[in-house]
């Protein structure tokens, strides 16, 4: 099989064979299944120690040990993944009480646990902020139960009823360390002008109104300081429900966390997209339209996102069903890249009509009109324009 003709004068080391039979076959495979790997341990290992002298071994080991080290750089670096994931999770997650799936419930929320599972399985390195208006709707035992149930499925939580430091955490991946700090402009069933609990901070931003404790941001921002992160990120649930452009005070309380030590705000509550804002801190970049002075910084790129929507949602209007997945490239000092992913959510959009589902706007494409399509492109280019990774439809 290998050679067609036995061995000759002109090519002695032919290998011959014999005449094709079923036998001839099994013994090929066998050497190829059985001796190939076999020939690895033998040729890097038993033959140098039998046939090499001294001098030969150390050379060959040492080659060896310098291929395996290059291929186990190449591989771990192909195989890890350097990414991970920050969203609000706007809903407790209490076991112990019933989820009744046929009662449209606005005022308290509570989900099954195995709306965790499912996004554990799908984003294993995520944060998950309960810090939101919705975070006592089952009461403090319902939030204590939420941040037990993200913590045992092996994601980091911001949000709890018992300590102010457990709306700090860390989110570290691929070596780049994350501090992330959680906030709420408010917290159902509270009075207004209340503090809220420990763990979840009520901070009313943008709302001249109120009078927000800059001195209890501070206290957060040095509590994630203290976790020698190499970037600061806030999730503020806050902004005005259903504007699409953030108000003057709320621009401008923004532009004050920027200056405070935060890098990254990640917005959410208005149910609809708002607009990004890359900033200049400290002279990074002449370009940028918005210039921030930080006291003892580097110069750096910071960034607002004022709101990105809604990910999971039944709301029934074009602009609630289109939310944005943020992408972020990071290293240890600067933004590498930026983009966004449109999202679409509703019911009926490929499954019962009383159940609910998330596409990316191309992927849910052959699920919705043309007009459809439109509809929510055009709310997500009108927020989010160039950073859009998809094309019109």
């Amino acid at each position: 099989m290998h050679h067609k003709f036995n061995r000759t004068a002109r090519d002695p080391d032919a290998y011959n064979a014999g005449t094709p039979s079923v036998a001839t076959v099994v013994r090929f495979y066998a050497v190829a299944f059985f001796g190939l790997p076999l020939a690895i341990p033998f040729f890097n290992f038993l033959y140098p120690l039998t046939h090499m002298d001294a001098l030969q071994r150390r050379r060959h080991f040492r080659h060896f040990l310098g291929y395996a080290a290059v291929h186990a750089v190449v591989w771990t670096g192909a195989s890890r993944d350097r990414s991970c994931r920050a969203c609000t999770l706007e809903t407790p997650v209490e076991p112990r009480r019933p989820v009744r799936r046929y009662t449209y419930e606005t005022l308290r929320y509570n989900a099954p646990p195995a709306y965790l599972d499912a996004w554990a399985r799908a984003a294993p390195r995520s944060l998950l902020s309960l810090c939101n208006n919705h975070a006592l709707d089952q009461g403090l035992g319902g939030l204590r139960a939420t941040r037990a149930a993200v913590g045992a499925r092996g994601l980091v939580c911001l949000g709890g009823p018992d300590a102010e430091t457990e709306a700090v955490a860390l989110l570290e991946v691929g070596g780049l360390r994350l501090a992330c700090i959680g906030l709420t402009f408010g917290i159902n069933g509270l009075a207004r002008g209340t503090a809220g609990l420990p763990g979840v901070p009520v901070l009313e931003f943008g709302d001249p109104r109120a009078r927000t404790d800059w001195m209890q941001v501070e206290r957060l921002i040095g509590r994630a300081r203290s976790l020698n992160p190499h970037w600061i990120v806030a999730l503020p649930h806050w902004g005005y429900e259903y504007e699409y452009w953030p108000c003057a005070r709320m621009r401008a309380d923004a532009h004050r966390l920027l200056a405070l030590g935060i890098d990254l705000i990640l917005g959410s509550s208005p149910h609809v997209l708002q607009p990004c804002e890359v900033a200049s801190v400290n002279g990074w970049d002449a370009r940028a339209p918005t210039a921030i002075t930080r006291l003892g910084g580097p110069p750096r790129p910071a960034l607002v996102a004022y709101s990105l929507g809604n990910l999971a949602s039944i709301l029934p209007t074009a602009g609630c069903q289109v939310g944005a997945l943020l992408g972020l490239r990071l290293d240890d000092q600067t933004l590498l890249g930026l983009d966004a992913l449109p999202t679409v959510c509703r019911r009926a959009l490929g499954c019962g009509w009383l159940a609910a589902r998330a596409f990316g706007l191309t992927e849910a494409a052959p699920l919705l009109t043309r007009v459809e399509r439109l509809a929510y492109h055009e709310h997500a280019q009108r927020a989010l324009g160039p950073l859009l990774k998809e094309t019109p439809p």
